[in-house]
């Protein structure tokens, strides 16, 4: 049977079998008309280009190892948008598809590409809303995807305070122990087979975690929740009937002991300081007033308990997701928010089935600078942390704190693995 390829069928016979990949009545415009973000929530957007032989491995454009099938391709072009809105707090709402393709790739090829990534939106009722194709030496995909968010419940890198706890949401290096298993076929023979197709997972389907964020919401939720009824308390004790300005009375005031007799400037040159200069006239108790502090001066208005809701009040979060590295992640993190960090290396969590492919020492450098991962890293209040990380579960993990400084480094206090700089210089970078 003869594979029909794409100069086959051309541009128009390509569009027609792809638009059933979309909702109907969506495409076949110049443009995609859809429904704005809902009622006081922002617009996010995000743009990615995967291309082959560098984000994936297929045995077309000469990739001499084919690591990944092109519904694994579309999958992971679809994950890393939406891992990204997912760093931002937000809810997709669609994405758009630009493909650049050789005139020699199969039909076939395209509709498993597009068969992989509905098969991840579908997880997020996330549609495609519409692209663009063209010819090119090489395969490309480019993805731009829409999300939502409450302006006040944007995740940015901006945010990270000092004395914030580091969450990671899930393990690190398990994609980038994938790829090995995929690029030498003989490697990790001690593995079982569930292990291996595990690890080999983790880099051909990555799971954008958008299911962190209703409950990340929830603890932020929670926290305000606490901060409002400490100050609906505190609030409550600045009212007026509990001030009592009664020891703030004039007659409690006794100026006697500044009488110049109780002066003795012997001590201080008489020539310089006579006891006529230090006239109590001006601490006089018909002087002091304690009018200025009278329960009517002090409102505490701004302050009342109607007034202190959680809509009123932020909590600072910071946070992004680890595609490029959990270490790409904090420094980036840091730079952003200027500030610095320690991680306790023995807090990352690894896949289990690690220890049975590499050193512990390798199996760290592959958590942070493997990349591909697609877990958040985020920075809140410790106390909201923990209780992410309990609702979390298995792989979740306070790894570390933000400090002051600029500075991100690794410290073992068990010493274990030796202490390093944090850098961008040792991960994956483009150019």
């Amino acid at each position: 049977m003869t594979l029909e390829l794409l100069k086959d069928i051309g541009e128009q016979g390509l569009l027609e079998r792809l638009q059933p990949f979309c909702p109907p009545g969506v495409v076949g415009d110049d443009g995609a008309v859809i429904p704005p973000p809902e009622s006081g929530q922002s617009l996010v957007i995000t743009t990615d280009v995967l291309v082959n032989g560098v984000h994936f491995s297929d045995r077309y454009g000469g990739v001499s190892q084919c690591t990944t099938s092109p519904e694994d391709a579309g999958w992971r072009a679809a994950a890393a948008n939406l891992s990204d809105l997912a760093a931002m707090g937000a809810s997709p709402l669609g994405i758009t598809v630009g493909l650049s393709l050789t005139g020699d790739v199969a039909v076939s090829w395209v509709e498993r590409l597009y068969q992989g990534m509905t098969q991840c939106l579908n997880q997020y009722n996330t549609p495609i809303v519409g692209g663009d194709i063209c010819r090119s030496p090489v395969i490309t995909i480019a993805i731009t995807a829409f999300g939502q968010v409450y302006p006040d419940q944007a995740i940015r890198r901006t945010g990270a305070k000092v004395g914030h706890a580091i969450v990671v949401t899930g393990v690190h290096g398990a994609s980038r122990a994938g790829l090995e298993l995929l690029l030498n076929p003989d490697f990790g023979k001690h593995l079982s087979p569930e292990e291996r197709l595990s690890l080999i997972k983790a880099h051909q389907r990555p799971q954008p975690r958008l299911d962190v964020i209703p409950l990340l919401r929830l603890q932020v939720n929670r926290l305000l929740e606490l901060q409002v009824n400490r100050l609906k308390v505190e609030s409550c004790n600045l009212q007026p009937d509990n001030f009592q300005p009664d020891n703030l009375q004039p007659d409690n005031f006794q100026p006697d002991n500044l009488q110049p007799d109780n002066f003795q400037p012997s001590t201080l040159q008489p020539s310089t300081l006579q006891p006529s200069t230090l006239q109590p006239s001006t601490l006089k108790p018909s002087t002091l007033k304690p009018s200025t502090l009278q329960p009517s001066t002090l409102q505490p208005s701004t302050l009342q308990p109607s007034t202190l809701q959680p809509s009123t009040l932020q909590l600072s979060i910071a946070g992004m997701d680890s595609s490029d590295g959990l270490a790409d992640a904090i420094v980036q993190i840091c730079r952003a928010s200027g500030v610095g960090a320690e991680i306790d290396p023995n807090r990352i969590t690894l896949p289990p089935s690690l220890s049975k492919l590499v050193s512990r020492e390798q199996a760290l450098d592959w958590a942070l600078y493997g990349g591909e991962d697609f877990e958040l890293v985020l920075c809140l209040p410790t106390e909201a942390a923990e209780e992410l990380v309990a609702q979390l579960g298995e792989g979740a993990a306070v790894i570390g704190k933000i400090t002051s400084g600029n500075q991100v480094w690794l410290k073992d206090k068990t010493g274990t693995y030796a202490d390093q700089l944090l850098s961008l210089n040792k991960g994956f970078q483009h150019f």
